[in-house]
């Protein structure tokens, strides 16, 4: 085996197979679309979301097992939830089991986390502002 036969072998024990890329991708779509609906009373699969992470940064492997999503929240909800992220938290948790009631779903610290069998899910809600130059600024509040 040539040295470059040897890393690709390497390579693709590293890759997540298509498989695995489809089925989370699958649950980042379903979690997306149960917090518009909830939100924003719209369904979407793909709008205000954000996939962060090695995930997002393409550089995640075989066998991840915690998964990062940023989900923008309405304008129109931060001066609900600007005081207490609790309940923003909450809100954004019971929206998610309602698509999973199944599944393990909870607020840990800042997050909510979606417990699947072999991987989670973990999920900030932000509000975006933009700065003086039109560059995005994501807060939560705390």
């Amino acid at each position: 085996m040539t040295d470059y036969q040897i890393f690709e072998t390497f390579l693709s024990n590293l890759r997540i197979d298509n498989e695995t890329r489809s089925k989370i991708s699958f649950k980042y779509g379903e979690i997306t679309n149960s917090l518009n609906v909830n939100f924003r009373k719209k369904e979407s699969k793909v709008e205000n979301t954000l996939i962060v992470g090695s995930l997002g940064r393409n550089t995640a492997i075989k066998g991840l097992s915690d998964l990062d999503m940023i989900y923008i929240m309405p304008d129109c909800t931060w001066t609900k939830y600007k005081d207490c992220y609790r309940e923003l938290l909450t809100d954004t948790k019971n929206a998610i089991s309602k698509r999973y009631p199944k599944t393990e779903v909870s607020v840990d610290r800042l997050v909510v986390v979606v417990s699947f069998t072999h991987y989670k899910i973990e999920v900030q809600p932000v509000y975006e502002f933009k700065d003086e130059d039109g560059i995005s600024i994501y807060k939560y509040p705390d």
